[in-house]
């Protein structure tokens, strides 16, 4: 049986992370597989530990200076290349959010000698996305070089793999789309649902869900919008259900407006998926969504930014552009006269057999090579 590492060294857990967990699930009768994280990421630790995983932990976590570190050889990754080559892998898969993060164990699996490929979801030109274009640019030169150091990618969407080829990577890319557990997602009737989140029945909801974060998610525009124009629309409610550093700003913008609220992250997100009319997601960038393969789930009209990752799945007609107050109003009208599409949802990101003959012909691909 061919050994695998799954190697992280980020702080915290992403939608990869899990998908990771996923894949360990689906390839875990084929193949001997043992996550190498960092000691910082508790909440991953605990994860794995519930889906009864083996892993290590280095003392070791990424920060936002990687993109330099990652020209210069340390003392992390010397004793990284020893603890892989000590486990003697057949291939070592580095989990990057973005090819910064866990570069280190691509440099440490290449030092050991042994095959080393990406999986990345998020693989965006920095120019396109940053909020410092010039910064952006003069970071997407430095990612040129990261791009050419793994032997392979493993991405989630064509659209990705279109960003993989504009890194000027010359290397194979393989795409593995999402998995979501639609288990614990249940139907309910939609008067009912708003009632028990205390939602004025008689108004539509354009509800976000997720985490509030400005620049990447695109809620910096959206509230700038919300803040002059909600009273506008006195025929909806604008939800926000997540957490993150904008909560309290957007807890004052709920005190002062009848039609904004804001709920704590649940887990029950069939509640709330249930008691929205309208998903709204406003992100500059994303990868594969599992906010929106939820809300398709559902059946929900989804509208969002104007961007490839989200053209790729969403009817033009429903997306729209974040900087222009325009734009936003002109969504919001067709959300009040129910006038958009709904997204057909793929049962393949729900059928956890196909994922798991996917994931094992992708590493099978991957180690015949």
């Amino acid at each position: 049986m061919e050994k695998i590492i799954f190697y992280s060294d980020a702080s915290n857990v992403g939608g990869h992370e899990l998908m990771a967990v996923q894949m360990y699930r689906a390839i875990k009768d084929r193949f001997d597989v043992t996550f190498i994280i960092s000691a910082s990421n508790s909440r991953f630790q605990e994860i794995l530990t519930d889906a009864g995983c083996k892993f290590l932990t280095v003392d070791y976590c990424c920060h936002r200076l990687d993109i330099l570190k990652s020209f210069f050889n340390t003392s992390d990754v010397a004793k990284l290349s020893e603890l892989i080559r000590s486990l003697s892998p057949d291939l070592v898969v580095c989990l990057q959010g973005n090819i910064e993060i866990s570069f280190a164990g691509i440099k440490a699996a290449k030092k050991a000698g042994i095959a080393v490929w990406s999986y990345i979801p998020l693989c965006q030109p920095l120019k396109r996305v940053s909020s410092n274009r010039l910064t952006g640019v003069v970071k997407d030169q430095l990612r040129k070089v990261l791009y050419s150091k793994p032997d392979g990618f493993v991405t989630i969407s064509d659209t990705q793999a279109d960003y993989l080829k504009l890194s000027g990577s010359k290397k194979r890319v393989i795409v593995l789309r999402n998995y979501i557990d639609t288990s614990r997602l249940v139907k309910k009737d939609l008067l009912a649902a708003k009632t028990a989140l205390g939602l004025n029945p008689a108004r539509k909801v354009v509800g976000y869900v997720g985490r509030l974060e400005a620049h990447h998610k695109g809620l910096d525009r959206y509230i700038e919008f919300l803040t002059k124009s909600s009273r506008n629309y006195p025929d909806i409610t604008f939800l926000f259900i997540g957490d993150g550093p904008l909560k309290n700003q957007i807890k004052k913008l709920a005190a002062d407006n009848d039609n904004i609220l804001l709920h704590d992250w649940t887990q029950d997100l069939s509640a709330v998926y249930a008691a929205i009319d309208v998903l709204i997601m406003p992100s500059r960038f994303e990868g594969v969504s599992l906010t929106m393969l939820e809300g398709a789930y559902f059946g929900l009209p989804i509208i969002a930014n104007s961007i490839p990752e989200f053209k790729e799945f969403i009817p033009e007609s429903n997306l729209f552009e974040i900087h222009k107050d325009s734009e936003f109003s002109r969504i919001l009208n067709k959300c009040v006269a129910g006038d958009l599409s709904t997204i057909e949802f793929d049962p393949a990101y729900s059928d956890f057999d196909k994922f798991r003959t996917n994931a094992i012909r992708t590493f099978e691909t991957i180690l015949s090579k």
